[in-house]
């Protein structure tokens, strides 16, 4: 079941429609005030409700990625540590509480497990066999999880960061992954080109809490602190 429509739901339904009307002017996710993001949210969301004009479709929608999420976790675990270790994984990925909210609202975080659990499955894969297409797709699945949240920059940084560590790439192999990636940030750029407002929302995103940066040798400590 779908949880009460809020702010968000009814943000998304309707810069939806708005396309199918043949709106072009589509901002993101208002996620901490940023239009920097990016529409690429609501054109997925146009494109299921062209398929089928019904909000329920979008929450099924939903609930069948986190289901593709859950065995792409399980692959994952698998070839790095067994099957064992794949299984309590994806159990854990799919009684996570985010997950379990995420199927049931439409709103643009929903998506950003799924794409971490193919991220890192790619980048695994990356590394069994590495090959272009690869390393495209681990480019193109971080790519894909920064239009979703401000957030998705870590684990987008991440899987990447942890392909190109564990077998560096020749340089074109680089450049058409550099591509590909930047390939689901095309919403944004066009935005961007268009509305030079939209670049001065970056500020926003680059701006810290006073307290955070003396609170990274707490957390790193208390990480390290486990057994």
């Amino acid at each position: 079941l779908m949880s009460r429509f809020g702010i968000d739901q009814v943000y998304f339904l309707s810069e939806a429609r708005r396309i199918l009307a043949g709106t072009t002017d589509v901002v993101g996710p208002l996620s901490s005030g940023l239009s920097l993001l990016g529409p690429l949210y609501s054109y997925l969301l146009a494109g299921l409700l062209w398929i089928r004009n019904d909000a329920a479709f979008l929450g099924l929608f939903n609930v069948a990625c986190e289901v593709a999420g859950a065995w792409f976790v399980f692959d994952t675990g698998r070839r790095v540590a067994g099957t064992i270790a794949g299984v309590v994984a994806s159990i854990t990925y799919a009684a996570s509480p985010i997950l379990v909210l995420s199927t049931r609202l439409i709103w643009n975080p929903s998506l950003l497990p799924m794409m971490v659990a193919i991220g890192w499955w790619m980048a695994v894969r990356y590394s069994e066999k590495p090959s272009t297409p690869r390393l495209a797709g681990t480019a193109l699945a971080a790519g894909l999880m920064l239009p979703l949240h401000p957030t998705g920059i870590f684990p987008a940084a991440g899987v990447v960061l942890a392909a190109l560590l564990m077998h560096p790439p020749k340089l074109t192999q680089f450049a058409v992954a550099a591509l590909t990636g930047i390939l689901p940030l095309v919403p944004t750029l066009m935005r961007m080109a268009t509305r030079a407002g939209d670049v001065g929302t970056l500020g926003t995103l680059l701006t810290f809490p006073a307290d955070f940066f003396p609170t990274i040798p707490a957390v790193i400590a208390l990480f390290l602190s486990f057994p």
